[in-house]
């Protein structure tokens, strides 16, 4: 386990959790705007593998969001290492299947992923978030999130949000 909330529970990602992940993956509506587009059955095992590879190596990794209450994977989060305008930067990312919107799931993610993000020694946490993604933008401004600015992120208009780890 990476960490838990009330209701979550975060971990690694692993190849029996594929046929979960399709329904995150492979829905247009989920992945619009992710700057990797729909993913089929190959693509989420390449995108699992990566992960796996990445486990005890680095922070930088996508991990399984756990439902506590139905104990089923509904979503996948985690941190990204990146270069923005000349500046490594670490960032946040999460993703949810469709029929676990809107029930507070990100928030409180995203709040947990601040948390982990102290407790691995980084001392600043961002998103970058494109302005159309109007609920992202919502989810982590109440996570106390500031936008920073504006930015081209792997080809779409990003928003830069950021915020201190420690409270």
């Amino acid at each position: 386990m990476i960490f838990q909330t009330n209701r979550l529970i975060v971990r690694r990602l692993a190849l029996e959790d594929a046929d979960s992940l399709s329904e995150i993956f492979s829905d247009p509506q989920v992945m619009h705007f992710s700057v990797r587009g729909v993913l089929d059955k190959n693509g989420i095992e390449q995108h699992i593998d990566e992960n796996v590879q990445e486990y005890g190596k680095s922070h930088f990794c996508r991990w399984a969001i756990i439902e506590r209450l139905s104990s089923k994977l509904i979503g996948v989060c985690g941190l990204s290492k990146d270069t923005v305008d000349l500046s490594d930067i670490v960032h946040l990312n999460y993703r949810f299947s469709k029929n676990n919107w809107g029930r507070g799931f990100a928030t409180e993610v995203v709040s947990a992923l601040v948390e982990h993000s102290a407790s691995i020694g980084l001392n600043r946490i961002h998103a970058l978030i494109e302005p159309a993604n109007l609920a992202s933008v919502r989810v982590v401004e109440k996570a106390g999130f500031k936008v920073q600015g504006a930015i081209i992120y792997k080809g779409a208009h990003a928003h830069v949000f950021s915020r201190c780890t420690k409270a």
